[in-house]
């Protein structure tokens, strides 16, 4: 057995053990160690029985024996030299028990990257006091005070598991299902007796995961302070191994009922601040007030049939989210949220402004980046109106902030149309589908199986992100998304360049073209794409941006059965006879196994789908028949409604303020549609 060979296999060992302590959980590192040592046991003993074939005793026990002599002789040469003795059973006692030393240390040092639990089991029992142990105020305070400390502490009971930071909903108005970051609680140990002393004794020789403990005191409060039930509550979290406080803060709530998710708010942005696991965007301000408002927010969702009452629900949840995402950092989650709530209500520019925002924060915050593509299409559309709700300040803030994210081109030639954006003129329209088209086409790529697999290794904190799109089906349904999106893009990027340049809607003084990719910045500029165009990296690109655009009429033609409308506005062709009569495929809504089948699970694509025939259903585009185009738009809702993944709760609140769809509102067949959905929404 070679002394290099040896030393190599020990050093691909401890480094392959380093990464997966570092990497990964303790119990995979525990696997993986158990995989690797009965590796080297299996080719140990196979050497061993190698060497004692020529005896005529052989057996496992003795090949065992002497492969391992024969392995320690070879790792302690380099040491020793040629002369080293064989260790013997004390030898080889001292030998394991380093070994299992080490591995203790690889474990410790792979605790500290675990994420840390909770200990709940000291919010029991009285109020704590700090006035010399004596009790504060009157006998009739003290028990009111213990009274408000025994409340709260059953919610932080509740709600603080509840902290789990969802996969958002794709559509506003939907609920996401899939936790991707929670609390870990502990309750202390269960054991008794001799029993339980024993595992304390053995856990104190073995490292356990760090383990924060909460207390916490309800401020006393006068009597003419409880006639607005706002309390002061002092958190204190301190370590439950050394007994050192960790943070001890104390936060103000205007009601009772608010104080549990101040204290969950606080206690989330803490542990998941310290797990190395969890996404930047799970966590913002150091007191936690945006994880709290939007836990919050959910509590305050209202599941009665009237709409009246789901209104002012959503606008409760806006002015509580509101207040939380107010500081300059915040949880990128909770301005999702905020934002899905604007976009529901109509208000779709101070929507795009948040998720801008986010894009600039959070650049791996992918649904957020999915959200943004999808707030610049609608946006983009030419029927959209900037209106009350929706101010030219608010999306100039917003080209700003893409601009500096270098998705947008730059503020160079745009202050020729600012002032005339009423409706918004075809230069601004045409920068918005191009970072749209940028987004989508970012998000496309990153749902590919192999970068999700890569992004899993590299980024620790997206492990638990990219853990739900492992499966085929669930990966298929965003990515399918994803790529009936930009299809959306395309057309709408086609249908642009047939409008007519001397439209009064562009303004003065700026040069166009029939591309939605031109650059309007000068000949200089246009010279310098021709140049890119003649390169070989751009004919790639577009050759694959055909690839895709065909991969995407395909879902979109197991979705309606229609082939050809699609393929025809692409290749700009003017002579176009739709049939009437398309029905899907019978297996339309089966996994893809290979590429080149026709179907598809989405929803998202089927919604996306419905998008795009709207698109053609416009006023401007006369050369598509309008009563056909809004049958499949109809065809495709209702087959993203009727899925049984999709995540729209009431589709009528999203699909009539869709700005998509204002193309066909005004058609008999949608609104019987959409009466439809409000009886079903809306029973009374």
């Amino acid at each position: 057995m070679h002394s290099w060979l040896v030393w190599l296999v020990f050093a691909i060992a401890c480094v392959l053990l380093g990464f997966v302590g570092y990497h990964f959980a303790v119990h995979t590192l525990r696997f993986v160690t158990t995989l690797f040592a009965l590796a080297v046991a299996v080719v140990v003993t196979r050497y061993g029985v190698a060497h004692e074939s020529a005896r005529a005793h052989a057996d496992l026990a003795n090949s065992f024996t002497r492969g391992f002599n024969a392995l320690s002789n070879s790792f302690f040469q380099p040491l020793l030299g040629h002369n080293n003795p064989i260790p013997g059973r004390l030898g080889w006692l001292v030998i394991i028990g380093l070994l299992v030393f080490g591995y203790r240390g690889l474990e410790v040092w792979a605790m500290s990257w675990q994420p840390p639990t909770v200990d709940l089991s000291a919010l029991g029992g009285d109020q704590p006091d700090t006035q010399n142990g004596t009790t504060s105020g009157k006998q009739g305070q003290a028990a009111a005070d213990q009274q408000r400390h025994n409340a709260v502490a059953s919610q932080l009971r509740f709600r603080l598991p509840a902290v789990a930071v969802r996969a958002p909903a794709i559509l506003p108005g939907g609920t996401g299902v899939a936790g991707l970051v929670s609390i870990a609680e502990s309750t202390g140990s269960s054991a008794g007796g001799f029993a339980g002393a024993v595992i304390d004794f053995v856990g104190t020789l073995w490292p356990n995961p760090r383990k924060y403990q909460i207390r916490v005191r309800l401020e006393p409060c006068g009597y003419e302070h409880q006639a607005t039930d706002s309390v002061r509550v002092t958190i204190d979290l301190e370590n439950s191994r050394t007994g050192e406080s960790v943070a001890t803060k104390t936060l103000a709530a205007g009601r009772l009922d608010e104080a549990g998710c101040v204290v969950a708010g606080f206690v989330a942005q803490r542990i998941f601040s310290e797990d190395p696991t969890a996404p930047p965007w799970c966590y913002g301000s150091l007191d936690g007030s945006d994880l709290a408002a939007l836990l919050s927010a959910w509590q305050d969702r209202v599941y009665q049939p009237s709409r009246d009452d789901i209104r002012e629900a959503r606008y409760r949840q806006m002015h509580i989210l509101e207040r939380g995402v107010s500081s300059s950092v915040c949880a990128g989650v909770a301005r999702y949220e905020l934002a899905q709530l604007c976009d529901i209500e109509g208000f779709h520019v101070e929507a795009l402004r948040l998720h801008t925002t986010n894009r600039e924060d959070y650049p791996l915050f992918w649904r957020g980046r999915y959200r943004l593509g999808m707030s610049l299409e609608m946006i983009a559309n030419r029927e959209f109106n900037l209106g009350v709700n929706n101010t030219k300040e608010t999306l100039c803030k917003c080209l700003s902030i893409l601009d500096r994210c270098r998705v947008t081109r730059g503020p160079e030639g745009r202050d020729d149309y600012i002032g005339h954006w009423e409706p918004l003129p075809r230069p601004v329209r045409v920068e918005l589908l191009a970072a749209a088209q940028h987004e989508l086409r970012a998000v496309r790529r990153q749902l590919t199986p192999w970068r999700i697999i890569w992004a899993a290794f590299v980024h620790r904190d997206e492990r638990a992100i990219w853990k739900h799109y492992r499966g085929l089906a669930e990966r298929q349904r965003f990515h399918d998304g994803a790529r009936v999106a930009e299809l959306l893009v395309a057309v709408r990027q086609k249908l642009i360049e047939k409008e007519r340049p001397g439209n009064s809607e562009f303004g003065s003084g700026q040069g166009t073209s029939d591309s939605p990719h031109h650059d309007q910045s000068g000949a200089r500029q246009e010279q310098h794409q021709d140049d890119r165009v003649r390169t070989v990296s751009c004919y790639l690109r577009r050759v694959m941006d055909r690839y895709n655009l065909a991969r995407a009429r395909w879902i979109a033609a197991a979705i309606t059965g229609d082939r050809a409308t699609i393929k025809v506005v692409l290749k700009s062709k003017d002579k176009y006879h739709p049939e009437k009569s398309l029905q899907p495929r019978p297996h339309a809504r089966r996994t893809r196994l290979v590429p080149w089948q026709r179907s598809t699970p989405s929803w998202q694509a089927a919604y996306n789908t419905a998008c795009l025939y709207a698109a053609l259903a416009g006023k401007h585009n006369g050369q598509y028949d309008k009563n056909i185009m809004v049958q499949r738009v109809i065809t495709s809702l209702r087959r993203a409604i009727n899925d049984r993944h999709c995540e729209l709760e009431r589709p009528w609140d999203w699909i009539k303020k869709d700005p998509d769809f204002s193309s066909v509102q005004s058609t008999d067949s949608f609104q019987k549609f959409l009466d439809e959905l409000k009886e079903k929404d809306y029973p009374q």
